[in-house]
């Protein structure tokens, strides 16, 4: 690509992020101000300076967005690319061609079942969630001592760890550990740049990482302390300022241009974190941020599904009553995202989108029998991959003969031989349930994202990665995932006292995630709230969180919406929700 034409439609500040030598560089991007086509285009521009494409690494913080990278990089500049990786496959293929080796990596869920494991088997008193956030806190920490720690969490860290050994696994920070020690060895992958996505989402163990590969690398940090919502895994934004310290000269550029939310949506959200300086929209919509405070969460859900099936041309008797807000067009249900604190709290809400009709889709991990169908799928297809067999023949609850039956028809389906009724079949023996054709088509759309390198938990890390957002349907997710998207119409339901901030956590990473939360909206926003709501169990009265106070002249109130939405042609034909 030619020089002129990758800079031409950035504007300056994009440009001078783009095209900086010579130093470290520091790219403070907020919300919606274009970092992800900077990138993009400083990798380019890196290799148009003569870096091939192997000296340059991508780091991200999630799938989705490394995906999203590789595919505008194909398109821009084509040929050769340079790895684009979260962190720990980065450090998973290091490890791999550095040592030679490779093992299964336990997913969250089943890092628990080995501590529990562990902890009945040491006679251990500490709830398993206890063992595990202490167990994770040491991990990060890059010289950990357990020393330090009592006698009974000593003794549940060597059975722990002697199991991961028995069962040939390894944990996530284990892939982060291994890597470090292969750095701090010398044994240098060959790269020169090195590009760090999200940096206010580093934690102490990667930014060890990046220490070592910054003596050698030029190192660009991207990233913008205000999106700073992981401290419970132990992201820590003060990195940012370590940084500029310790890489001495930093070149720092700030990127003040925001091209997705309107400059309302920019202002209520700079108050919010008590920002003097608001970034600047470049958007040209004017819409509302509509906020409505509901008796009860059923009501609150009802609203917010008549709202959607409003907005969307819904045909239900309820749209022809429910009128609209000056200036929304409108939209396709893909364009629509609801966003909760805890998932919990989007039972209400799936209730009331399915008495309206409306299609929506959620993370796997929030229904519990796919979820436990797609897992046995993980376990199989590992044990079919020779990775780790003891452990997943041991979470498939099958005969070690029933496995390799199942893993030939599961081959057989991979290659085209089949079209998978046996296999399905035989997975729904061990399960005791039937797969759906549902579940079928949706475990054959995870076939074709894997290929014989990354294991499956690394495949599916996060919320993002189990959602298709090409389908025609309301995206349903935890403020927390919602990290580094964007939609048109974004509600976010229950933002009430005693749930935002949540309860234990840090105050001003609550305000933070509000902030994330009110900033993935490019067109419309709807904020809800209830005066009571039944969390796990126990009817609590709330009303509307704190952080609200005092912005609410920014806010249009939910009663006072008057106008219907302007029809707009809808998106062209999309995947079906199965």
């Amino acid at each position: 690509m030619d020089v002129k034409d990758l800079l031409k439609d950035l504007n300056p500040r994009q440009r001078e992020a783009t095209t900086a030598l010579g130093s470290h560089l520091l790219i403070v991007a907020g919300p919606g101000t274009g970092k992800t086509r900077v990138l993009t285009s400083r990798i380019i521009y890196l290799m148009e300076q003569g870096a091939a494409p192997e000296e340059i690494l991508a780091v991200t913080f999630t799938n989705k967005a490394a995906k999203e990278i590789r595919q505008r990089l194909r398109s821009a500049a084509g040929g050769r690319l340079p790895q684009v990786a979260t962190f720990h496959s980065w450090a998973y293929h290091l490890i791999s061609k550095t040592l030679g080796e490779g093992a299964y990596v336990l997913g969250e869920a089943e890092q628990l079942e080995i501590i529990r494991e562990a902890r009945a088997n040491a006679d251990i008193k500490k709830r398993p969630k206890e063992l595990y956030d202490r167990l994770v806190f040491l991990k990060q920490e890059p010289d950990f001592d357990t020393s330090l720690e009592d006698e009974e969490f000593r003794r549940f860290w060597d059975e722990y760890h002697r199991l991961l050994g028995e069962y040939g696994v390894w944990d996530y920070d284990d892939l982060l550990i291994k890597a470090l020690a292969i750095l701090k060895k010398g044994q240098r992958p060959p790269l020169r740049h090195v590009l760090v996505d999200e940096f206010q989402d580093v934690n102490r163990l990667q930014y060890a990482i990046l220490e070592i590969l910054g003596s050698f690398c030029h190192l660009t940090a991207i990233g913008d302390k205000n999106q700073s919502i992981y401290g419970f895994r132990g992201a820590d934004p003060a990195l940012i300022k370590r940084f500029k310290r310790e890489f001495s000269p930093v070149k720092t550029v700030e990127l003040l241009d925001a091209y997705r939310c309107p400059q309302g949506i920019l202002d209520a959200a700079a108050a919010l974190l008590g920002e003097k300086r608001p970034l600047v929209s470049k958007s040209s919509k004017r819409a509302e941020i509509v906020f409505g405070v509901f008796e009860n969460e059923e009501k609150e859900a009802s609203w917010i599904a008549h709202q959607i099936d409003r907005i969307s041309g819904g045909m239900s008797f309820e749209s022809f009553n429910v009128s609209g807000h000056d200036g929304l067009e409108q939209r396709s249900l893909s364009d629509v995202c609801i966003l909760y604190r805890t998932r919990s709290m989007s039972r209400k809400i799936e209730a009331a989108l399915t008495r309206c009709g409306i299609p929506f889709h959620t993370p796997i991990r929030t229904n519990r029998k796919t979820k436990e169908i797609l897992t046995a799928f993980h376990h199989l297809l590992e044990f079919s991959r020779g990775r780790a067999r003891r452990f997943h023949l041991s979470r498939l609850k099958v005969a070690e003969e029933e496995a390799k039956n199942l893993s030939g028809l599961l081959e057989a389906l991979i290659k085209g031989r089949g079209e998978g009724h046996e296999f399905f079949k035989g997975l729904e023996k061990p399960l005791g349930v039937e797969v759906t054709e549902e579940e079928k088509s949706l475990i054959l759309q995870h076939l074709g994202l894997f290929d014989r390198k990354e294991p499956a938990s690394l495949v599916f890390k996060e919320e993002q990665d189990e959602l298709d957002f090409s389908v025609e349907a309301v995206t349903l997710m935890t403020l927390h995932a919602s990290k580094g998207l964007e939609f048109p119409v974004v509600f976010l339901a229950g933002i009430d006292n005693k749930i935002v901030p949540w309860k234990e956590s840090d105050e001003e990473e609550e305000r933070r995630l509000l902030y994330v939360g009110m900033t993935r909206s490019s067109e419309s926003l709807f904020i809800t709230s209830s005066r009571r709501r039944r969390l796990y169990g126990r009817m609590i009265k709330t009303g509307p969180s704190p952080f609200l106070k005092g912005l609410e002249g920014l806010f249009t109130p939910a009663q006072r919406s008057s106008k219907r939405p302007r029809k707009r042609s809808m998106k062209k034909k999309q995947k079906s929700l199965f």
